[in-house]
Order: C-alpha cells, then sequence, then structure tokens
C-alpha cells in the first residue's frame, strides 16, 4: 500500500478515508504514512526525496531503515490499481489487533479483582461493540449517485420499511406522528398520572410486538410481574386498583386470564434491573436482538426506555445535567448503531404546574431539557385537556407533538381510562362528561 503511495501519490485521496495512522502496525511503516499525510496536507509533492527530507528534519531516518529502504518499497507494490483494497486490509488487521488486545485486557483482569461482575461484562461487550462498529469514513457522492440511492431507498420503505416503524396503533396520534423510524428517538415526557408508561408500552411497544417484531422494555421505575399485571388488566379492561385490594369478582377474572393469554406470547422481553446506565442498556438491547433474531427469527422493532430520568450517570460527570446531555446522546447511538425507534418516557418539571390550570406543556419544561431537546428526533407531551371524574370513563388527553425532525408538529387528542390505565382513540362526538 505504502508503495502505491509512493508510485502514485495521488491515491492518497483513495486511501485516507479508509485507513488512519493508528491502523499501521509497524513503527518504519507508521513513520512513512506519516510523512505522507503531514505532506499531502501542506500541499508538497510526495515522492522518496521529500518523505526522506521530512523524516531526516524529525530524526526519523534511522527508525525506517534509511533511504535504501524507501527505495525497496517501491518495487513492491502489485498493483496501483487495488490500493483501495489494500487499505481496507491493512484496517482490517488493525480491527483484529485490537480485539486481541482488548481480549487480552479483559482476561487479565478477569483473573484480578472483579467487584462488580455485571459492570465488567458490560464494559467488556461495550469495548468489542466499538471495535465491531469501527468503519471506513463515507466519501463524497455525486448529485447523479445521489439521487438514485435515496429513490432505490425511498421505494423500498415503501414496500418494506413501512412495517419497521414504531406506532402506537392510536389513529389520532398516529396520524400526526406518523410512527418513529428506525434510529430515530421519540421522546413522550408528561407529569405523573398522564399515562406516560401505559401509552408507551400497552400501544407503542404491543403494537410493534404484534406487527412481528421483538421489543426490547427498559422499565426503570416500576418491576417487571407489577408492569405486566397492568398491561393484562389494560388490555381485559379490569380496574388494576381492584386488582391491588385482591377486590377482583369472577367476570374481572375471565376477562384478566383472556388477556394474559393474549399477550403471552407476544415477542416482548422486560427488564427492570434498576440503576442501569445506557452502556448497560445497549448491551442488554443487542442482547435482546440477538436472542430474538436466532431463537424467534424475529428482528429487534423496538427499545423503550421507561424512564429518562431514572437511567444511571456516570460519577464523572459533574452535573446531573451533564449526566443526563450523556444520556440523551445515549440514546441517539442506541437507535442508530441498532436501527430500530427507541422511545424514551421522560419526566416534565414542576414549573408547568405553576403556570394555572392544564397548562400547555413546553420544551422548556423538559428536566434537563437542553440535551434532550437537541437529541431527539420528535417529541409528545401529554396533557390533560378534559378531565372525567368517572375513573371507568375517558379522560381527554392532548398529544402535542411539540418537535417531528422530519415531520413537522401537530397534536391529537386521545382517550385515557384511568380505571383501566388505558389508551384508546376518541369516539365521535365523544364529550367529557361521557355525552355522545
Amino acid at each position: 500500500m505504502l508503495s502505491a503511495l509512493l508510485l502514485k501519490p495521488d491515491v492518497i485521496a483513495e486511501v485516507v478515508p479508509i485507513m488512519s495512522l493508528d491502523d499501521v502496525s509497524t513503527s518504519a511503516h507508521r513513520a512513512i504514512y506519516e510523512a505522507i499525510l503531514a505532506l499531502d496536507e501542506e500541499n508538497k509533492t510526495i515522492d522518496v526525496l521529500t518523505i526522506k527530507g521530512w523524516l531526516e528534519d524529525r530524526g526519523q531516518m534511522p527508525k525506517v531503515g534509511g533511504a535504501t529502504y524507501l527505495v525497496e518499497i517501491m518495487d513492491k507494490v502489485p498493483s496501483i490499481a487495488n490500493v483501495g483494497e489494500y487499505a481496507r486490509r491493512v484496517r482490517d488487521k488493525a480491527r483484529l489487533r485490537r480485539l486481541i488486545s482488548e481480549a487480552q485486557r479483559m482476561a487479565a483482569e478477569a483473573y484480578g479483582t472483579v467487584e462488580d461482575v455485571q459492570k465488567f461484562i458490560d464494559g467488556a461487550e461495550q469495548s468489542i461493540f466499538e471495535i465491531s462498529e469501527a468503519r471506513a469514513a463515507s466519501v463524497p457522492m455525486v448529485l447523479k449517485e445521489l439521487v438514485s440511492e435515496s429513490f432505490a431507498n425511498l421505494q423500498q420503505r415503501i414496500k418494506a420499511d413501512r412495517t419497521r416503524r414504531a406506532i402506537s396503533g392510536l389513529a389520532s396520534l398516529d396520524e400526526v406522528l406518523v410512527g418513529t423510524d428506525p434510529g430515530d428517538v421519540t421522546v413522550v415526557a408528561a407529569r405523573p398520572g398522564m399515562g406516560k408508561t401505559a401509552l408507551g408500552v400497552n400501544c407503542f411497544a404491543l403494537n410493534t410486538a404484534r406487527a412481528g417484531r421483538a421489543v426490547a422494555v427498559f422499565s426503570l421505575e416500576m418491576r417487571r410481574e407489577r408492569l405486566v399485571q397492568r398491561v393484562a388488566c389494560s388490555e381485559g379492561r379490569v380496574n388494576s386498583r381492584l386488582m391491588d385490594q385482591d377486590r377482583l369478582q369472577p367476570d374481572d377474572w375471565r376477562r384478566l386470564t383472556a388477556a394474559a393469554q393474549n399477550i403471552r406470547s407476544l415477542p416482548v422481553f422486560i427488564d427492570d434491573e434498576s440503576g442501569m446506565t445506557m452502556a448497560t442498556i445497549r448491551a442488554k438491547a443487542r442482547r435482546v436482538a440477538s436472542i430474538a433474531r436466532k431463537k424467534l427469527g424475529l428482528d429487534l422493532g423496538l427499545v423503550l426506555i421507561d424512564y429518562l430520568q431514572f437511567v444511571a450517570t456516570d460519577p464523572k460527570y459533574r452535573s446531573r445535567e451533564e449526566g443526563v446531555a450523556a444520556i440523551s446522546r445515549g440514546c441517539k447511538r442506541l437507535a442508530q448503531s441498532l436501527d430500530v425507534p427507541v422511545v424514551v418516557l421522560a419526566q416534565l418539571n414542576r414549573e408547568v404546574e405553576k403556570r394555572g390550570k392544564k397548562p400547555k406543556p413546553k420544551l422548556s419544561d423538559l428536566r434537563e431539557s437542553g440535551a434532550i431537546e437537541q437529541d431527539a428526533d420528535a417529541i409528545v407531551f401529554l396533557s390533560e385537556e378534559a378531565e372525567q371524574s368517572d375513573p371507568y370513563k375517558p379522560t381527554v388527553i392532548n398529544a402535542d407533538v411539540a418537535k417531528g425532525r422530519h415531520r413537522g408538529t401537530g397534536a391529537a387528542q386521545i382517550a385515557f381510562t384511568k380505571a383501566f390505565t388505558r389508551f384508546d382513540d376518541l369516539e365521535p362526538g365523544y364529550e367529557p362528561d361521557g355525552r355522545y
């Protein structure tokens, strides 16, 4: 590869996007490649003499074996036409060396004292994942190629990718939100009691699972047994409070049992470990994707995090805002690396309640809002439009899409039945007092 660069320096434009200086293993070759990169950056001629001069000025000629070795290198290139393939081989060998080095480091540490085994395993998995994700930089493309590629991708999305969107199953909300695409992060935010978890799990997660895709739910607030009970009550239209009080009637049990049968086969994976960091969530989400593919033959279709402010932050961050910013960026990296929609539930701060009765939430109402607002592709606020005193009759909830990076903003009204913690579309002609 170095031979090709010495014989025909203009091929450097093909090499640099693929191979970095760190990919070169031997010190002699690294010094020569560093000289080539430096001369190219200074827009100087690249040949044996200029490279020799650059190395001599820095006292590195002995490292490369003198001028004789530079001449020898020029005679070793099989074909200049294959320089891109040579660069890719160098890069891939470098990745293997990094993998070997990481494996040796992990083995050495594992033989020592490991206080938190799960944290160690998650860190090891993350290190290997970062190596596997290392890719060559993209290269500029002419508009003609971009148009062809873009329309080919568009046609593919029209045919198939629509099924990869995570939708809520609520017609009015999906009409505004148009689903959440793979690689997108959708934040659903509200004050307590507005049904964030119900919308995330009962709507987004279950609908994605019913469409034949696996779902990973990270429930950092609610224990999974409790979450499953709430889902079954919602599906069976059973008052969860009566269940908590052991006051279920025979008809309630019948509906609850039928609901449990309906949801038990859905490919939804629930993890309720407390104190998870984004590194742990990423590792576990990849694990779910692997299990779903190998055992069920399904792709991962959604990651749901309930909720953002319960994700643990690294102690290295000086403030909670910095920690939440790292979590927010981590959600976006998770969505992009797994190529799945990520729905994140979030809490609004108390400032929203100081603006009077039933105020409309704003982006600034997000707790530690700056990074969340920046990283999210869509933000949906839930707020009460019209309260219903009877818990068995729907409360009107505003679902306000306050940010839509790809599709704009808008609002929808949906029905939330508090007794069942269940969302539905409002029936035509519905009014808050229950009259039709």
